[in-house]
């Protein structure tokens, strides 16, 4: 609806994506940090593209992968999507690589604890929930919300060239719905 309206109105379509997540935010009143269970919004809810998952509050970052206000917060969501070739995932429990230094596809230098990185820090120690979100492989794409994760432990790893990346251990909270294809 937001959409239609702002096409009708003549406004720049690329702009578009941009103005229906800041109307949605203020129409709902929505904050991305929004730690744990958000309201309406079950595991296995599925979203086209980034931009949904930040209307409705599920995660804030459009560009990375750990999304949060500020490191001291904490991390409220992380979206799983092959971008990183150290990750491991058997479902209930992830090896979440933590986010700088690659371009391409290739870590070129160090990561640093600042950011993103520090936000799951934060979790760690203040034992928070972060919501972890899964990129769907095609021909579906787009994103599945996967439930919540505990953050048990954080790992200072050396890749094969020599660089140093933060590995973080995710444990699915029990009692939640399982997605298709875990166990």
């Amino acid at each position: 609806e937001c959409v239609m309206r702002l096409y009708e109105k003549g406004e720049d379509p690329r702009r578009i994506p941009h103005i229906a997540v800041q109307e949605a935010r203020a129409r709902f009143s929505l904050t991305a940090e929004l730690w744990g269970d958000m309201a309406g919004l079950d595991v296995g809810a599925v979203f086209t593209n980034k931009h949904e998952l930040q209307a409705v509050g599920m995660h804030g970052n459009w560009m990375g992968g750990i999304s949060h206000n500020s490191p001291e917060t904490g991390a409220t969501s992380v979206i799983l999507s092959g971008g990183y070739r150290h990750d491991s995932d058997d479902g209930n429990i992830i090896l979440y690589t933590g986010q700088g230094g690659i371009i391409n596809g290739v870590q070129v230098a160090n990561q640093e604890l600042k950011g993103g990185n520090l936000a799951l820090y934060t979790n760690k120690n203040k034992g928070m929930p972060v919501r972890v979100i899964r990129k769907r492989p095609k021909p579906k794409g787009g994103f599945v919300y996967d439930g919540l994760y505990m953050v048990t432990d954080m790992m200072q790893e050396m890749t094969t060239s020599g660089l140093t990346v933060f590995q973080f251990r995710l444990v699915r909270l029990g009692g939640q719905k399982q997605l298709r294809g875990q166990s």
